[in-house]
């Protein structure tokens, strides 16, 4: 088969893939193309990516196996001559599916995962909203001594990656007995500094006439934080809870390494293992289940966006 050959029957695979949905294409043993004398042959060997054309990377996808679009397919082997495809049986019938969604969640106990990573972003939030709002309003109303050493001693966490204290969080968390549970997962995340430091400068624009005008209806330390600065610094706090949730859903390193059974995993961990199976890869069940972890994210700011675009442009301005 020349060259010009080749390319053509290419082209009709591209219009065959893209009308009837084919998926996963196997080439069995051919692993790739090399040119030999001017012409396209194919090799049990390795291919050269560098030295191939766009419609040969096209003939490379198709033979070599690539996923395309494999989360509303189902999988197809076809064998690896591009000539054969017009023989195959029961081409026409192929169409879009919905099934490796239910298979994915019938595979793997995804509920658990989920109630944990739930209950993982809700005890982390909670924390570090009680924890950053009573620091942020001590940092911006009170004076005390000290207080801009402490406050530049928070600052300075933001320089530290996570990354370089998991060792020493671990043995934290083993010397307390709580390895393998939800609370060893969120404790170290509950005080946050960019948190500390985001509400302080919230609550320092407020002028402080509110405070005293409270103060003189009879409120309290804590009731003017609560009645005063809490709902005039909405915006923030929306802003920070969606920066928050979608860290702490989608962390993985450290839950990884402080979990060991299914009860506390995470929706991450829980999906790396699932994907890491030793029975063999499907991919369309993988990106399926990759799209259902994403899903409540993906939900929740389509539901909630314009609230969300308002939060951090005023929290910007602020």
């Amino acid at each position: 088969m020349d060259l010009k050959e080749l390319r053509e029957q290419v082209c009709w695979a591209n219009r065959l893939l893209a009308q009837h949905g084919l998926v996963c294409l196997h080439s069995g043993n051919v692993s790739g193309l090399d040119r030999e004398s001017g012409r396209l042959v194919i090799k049990p060997s390795g291919v050269d990516y560098e030295t191939l054309t766009p419609d040969d990377m096209v003939a490379v996808e198709l033979i070599t196996g690539k996923v395309l679009d494999s989360r509303l397919r189902p999988s197809v082997d076809l064998p690896h001559h591009l000539h054969l495809y017009r023989n195959l049986p029961g081409v026409q019938g192929i169409t879009h599916t919905h099934s490796t969604y239910a298979t994915a969640w019938a595979a793997a106990p995804f509920a658990r995962y989920f109630l944990n990573s739930f209950l993982l972003v809700s005890a982390i939030l909670a924390g570090q909203l009680v924890l950053c709002t009573l620091a942020a309003y001590a940092f911006a109303r009170f004076r005390f001594w000290g207080h801009r050493v402490a406050f530049v001693l928070v600052l300075m966490q933001l320089m530290v990656m996570p990354d370089v204290l998991i060792v020493e969080n671990y043995r934290t968390m083993h010397q307390l007995g709580l390895v393998d549970t939800i609370a060893a997962m969120a404790l170290p995340y509950v005080a946050s500094a960019f948190g500390i430091f985001l509400l302080r400068q919230a609550f320092k624009t407020m002028p402080k006439e509110l405070e005293e005008a409270a103060r003189i209806e009879g409120c309290g330390t804590l009731g003017i934080l609560w009645r005063v600065y809490v709902p005039l610094a909405r915006p923030v706090y929306l802003a920070y809870a969606l920066v928050s949730v979608s860290y702490h859903w989608n962390n993985f390193l450290w839950p990884l390494i402080v979990t060991n059974s299914v009860g506390t995993r995470p929706l991450t961990v829980g999906l790396a293992v699932f994907a890491s199976t030793d029975q063999g890869i499907d991919w369309s069940i993988i990106t399926a289940a990759t799209l259902i972890a994403a899903a409540p994210l993906l939900v929740a700011f389509l539901i909630f966006q314009p609230q969300f675009v308002q939060s951090f442009l005023r929290a910007g301005i602020r």
